[in-house]
């Protein structure tokens, strides 16, 4: 009895060891997904230290996977990383599919010559990511951080943390919806589990078995279109969640299924109807979801030590047909999730970060830029990827936008209802001049009213701010213009037949003071006014039908009146031109490149560094960049 209990042991682990190799060769000693992963508990998962897997993935051809102890895909890292760009992101930084020599990250170490850390780990989302940089910044201290996000999962993950939408099962990353409530424990597991082909084989049988019992395409825990409007809504009036998870616990899916899309089973299809959803939705707000995220990378990482850089990779519906094909669907016009990418990239820039746009890149390499039945990049994409980040990285850095904020002690220009209101200063040497001034806080308001000997022509401003309003009509001219401890304001004021100066200072007190020079003969020539000056009074004659533009106030910088064009004088459109001429925050000019909303009158001002010196003015600092202000 005993010697058949040995010969069926015996010839039992024979059929499983030719059982096991027979599968082994079936599929090439790999998994179609990684299963080197361990549980943390503030990014839900990270990849086990030293660890190696063979993966095909996607139906592409066998890759091979080394895990450093570090955690990450590739070699050791150097001592020195001084120099060293790592790049963030998920599984298409991780590079699922390809070689580890043929990830964007390992392309662009070749392309620039300086070592390049791929900190991708398939799962995780810009929160986690986030993280990754502040552990890197504090231990290694690269010089260039770059920021990888995938649209097809990236944010919808922004409010929903890693270890909220993953479990590890025996090294596996599997949704938690299908992680099982408890695993039994026995000596050897970790091995079988991983390594088995011949267990893997049981899992596929026992999940196919169940296949009507299949988890949905998506659950819960991966998000909707409902997280981004939310991402912009307080927590009050944040859409409501999802309700709890259905599928079934213990349910393999996410190990054995041949091809899962992206982090999770949601398809690219899903995916571009949940991105539509949210753009489209009522109430949508402009502002990119990723605003959060890249204002404490700005944070982290400041040049000239630290230089970020922001990565937008579409999905691969979004750049050819034959994409739509691969899956066996209709091809449909994902052109209006373009905006979302420009939006993304608009943002990155106002904080002054590189950003790279892959759509371009990625359509002119179709065919081939993705992986059969994936949203994952091809060696191809990868290699087309890293050029672009490349180019971008040997172009200047965008100089950051202001913060919004003003400089400490600094008000915002008054309202035409507050200088009304404000008492008069006295204008030493005023005489017959005309003019007449207020002051609230440290604004001064000068205005000049047409007289028989005084017939308005020009304000020139020769020492001072040009974070001012000048307006200059037949009836008056006037200047509002800040007068700052220490930075006296000299202006010259020119009428027909003579010119004054008035120079103005502001005390210790906070008290403004002001003279006029005596009239000195000068015969000034009626100037044109400007298109801005006209539509400005054309406005101003609306709105407020008593006035004859003898009290204008606003800003004549050009853009207000391209932000809000007014073709012919029209109440609705005249109020909001007003509006933004006058620095209401609810109405601000659109910006062109190069300029930021800044100063007390919230005008378009050049930017300015040490490498890109003003052509007229100082470069001064404001909150969050620098901008030429002053005249020379």
């Amino acid at each position: 009895m005993l010697r058949f209990v040995f010969q069926w042991v015996f010839w039992l682990s024979v059929g499983l060891a030719l059982a096991e190799g027979a599968l082994w060769l079936r599929d090439d000693g790999a998994f179609p997904h990684l299963n080197i992963y361990v549980e943390d508990a503030e990014l839900g998962v990270r990849l086990r230290p030293g660890a190696t897997q063979r993966v095909r993935f996607g139906g592409g051809p066998t890759t091979r996977v080394r895990i450093n102890t570090h955690g990450y895909r590739g070699a050791e890292w150097p001592a020195d990383l001084r120099d060293a760009i790592a790049v963030l992101g998920d599984s298409q930084v991780f590079g699922l599919g390809v070689d580890e020599a043929e990830t964007f990250s390992a392309r662009l170490a070749g392309l620039s010559g300086r070592t390049v850390l791929n900190a991708g780990v398939p799962t995780l989302g810009p929160p986690e990511m986030l993280r990754i940089a502040r552990e890197l910044v504090a231990t290694q201290k690269p010089r260039t951080l770059i920021l990888t996000i995938n649209l097809a999962n990236d944010l919808f993950e922004i409010r929903r943390p890693n270890r909220e939408r993953h479990r590890v099962w025996d090294g596996w990353a599997v949704r938690v919806e299908t992680a099982p409530e408890t695993t039994i424990p026995f000596p050897g597991r970790d091995i079988l589990t991983t390594k088995s082909h011949f267990i893997y084989a049981v899992r596929q049988l026992s999940y196919e078995k169940k296949a009507a019992k299949a988890a949905p395409l998506s659950l819960p825990s991966e998000g909707s279109w409902r997280d981004l409007l939310a991402l912009e809504t307080p927590s009050a009036d944040a859409p409501a969640t999802p309700p709890p998870a259905q599928a079934e616990r213990g349910n393999p899916v996410d190990i054995v299924a041949a091809s899962l899309i992206g982090e999770a089973a949601r398809s690219p299809e899903l995916s571009a109807f949940q991105l539509q959803r949210a753009l489209h939705a009522p109430h949508a707000h402009p502002l990119s979801p990723l605003d959060g995220i890249l204002g404490d990378i700005v944070k982290l990482c400041r040049p000239p030590s630290c230089e970020p850089m922001l990565v937008v990779l579409p999905f691969d519906l979004q750049v050819s047909p034959d994409e739509w094909r691969k899956y066996e669907l209709e091809p449909h016009n994902l052109d209006d999730l373009q905006p979302l990418t420009d939006q993304l990239v608009r943002s990155a820039i106002a904080y002054g970060i590189r950003a790279v746009d892959a759509t371009p890149i990625l359509r002119a390499s179709e065919p081939g830029a993705f992986l059969s039945r994936s949203i994952h990049l091809t060696p191809k994409g990868h290699a087309a990827v890293a050029g672009a980040i490349h180019d971008a990285l040997a172009e200047p850095a965008p100089l950051p936008r202001s913060t919004g904020a003003l400089p400490e002690g600094r008000t915002r220009a008054p309202t035409l209802e507050k200088l009304r209101g404000a008492a008069a200063i006295v204008i030493r040497g005023a005489g017959k001049s005309g003019c007449e001034a207020v002051q609230v806080d440290e604004w001064l308001r000068v205005r000049c009213r047409r007289g028989p000997r005084n017939v308005p022509r020009r304000i020139a401003v020769v020492t001072g701010s040009s974070d001012a309003f000048i307006n200059v009509a037949s009836e008056a001219m006037s200047i509002v213009t800040p007068v700052l401890a220490g930075a006296p304001l000299t202006v010259d004021l020119a009428w027909a037949d003579h010119t004054q100066r008035l120079q103005a200072t502001r005390g210790a007190n906070g008290k403004i003071s002001a003279g006029l020079t005596p009239p000195k003969r000068a015969v000034a020539a009626a100037l044109p006014a400007s298109s801005e000056q006209e539509m400005l009074c054309a406005c101003a004659r609306l709105v407020t039908p008593a006035n004859d533009c003898g009290d204008l106030h606003g800003s004549t910088r050009p853009h207000c009146f391209t932000t809000y064009p007014v073709k012919q004088p029209e109440l609705e459109a005249c109020q909001h031109l007003l509006a933004c001429a006058q620095g209401a925050p609810e109405s601000p000019p659109s910006c062109p490149d190069g300029y930021t909303i800044a100063g007390g009158t919230r005008q378009c001002f050049p930017q300015c560094s040490e490498a890109v010196p003003c052509k007229l003015g100082q470069c001064v600092p404001w909150p969050g960049t620098q901008v030429c202000m002053g005249h020379q």
